[in-house]
């Protein structure tokens, strides 16, 4: 089960509009009628990104996993993806993510959303989340390019862009250096989204 928390930092502006109307006259020509003026103020704010209601608490299904997947240390078996899916999220507009070097080039003012997942850690890898009900193993967390997760850590900074709003993680199953003893097992991991 995954648990949703998050939050946001808002910037607030007012704007004080005073048009300029072509050809206007003023009070001292003498014109026939009143003259006014239209005072506009407003608010905005940055958009409450956060994470649909659908992807704020999922069940996820490892399946069946054969002892003989995970044979040695370090051995994974096969994985399971799931979906978080954000809404009113500010693209990153002109952020780029360089494909050679892997860093991320941002703009000083756009907004930056970070997932974090929290929870029990293996004790003989601390890099993997601890299962209850079988031993031997625990769940590794990747992103969508596979870079590994660690729990309780913080996210890399998102890069959002408007036509993807669609996140996708993937749990597998790796052999740590503990006997292996076979039996149904569970876990729970909590996910904070922060959006500054």
């Amino acid at each position: 089960m995954i648990n949703y928390h998050k939050t946001w930092a808002a910037v607030g502006s007012m704007l004080l509009v005073l048009p300029l109307m072509a050809g206007a006259t003023s009070a001292d020509e003498g014109v026939d009628g009143d003259n006014g003026v239209l005072y506009v103020s407003g608010e905005l704010t940055r958009g409450a990104c956060n994470i649909e209601g659908d992807s704020k608490q999922q069940a996820v299904r490892m399946g069946t996993i054969g002892s003989g997947e995970l044979t040695l240390p370090g051995r994974k078996a096969h994985g399971k993806a799931f979906h978080l899916h954000l809404r009113n999220c500010i693209s990153s507009g002109p952020e780029e993510e360089e494909r050679q070097t892997g860093t991320v080039v941002r703009v000083e003012d756009q907004p930056e959303a970070r997932i974090s997942f929290i929870s029990a850690r293996n004790a003989d890898d601390p890099q993997l989340i601890a299962v209850q009900g079988a031993e031997g193993f625990g769940l590794r967390l990747e992103d969508h390019k596979h870079h590994l997760i660690q729990p309780g850590g913080e996210g890399e900074p998102l890069v959002l862009q408007t036509s993807n709003d669609d996140l996708v993680y993937w749990l597998i199953p790796e052999r740590t250096r503990a006997k292996l003893q076979e039996g149904a097992w569970r876990t729970t991991v909590y996910m904070r989204l922060s959006y500054e």
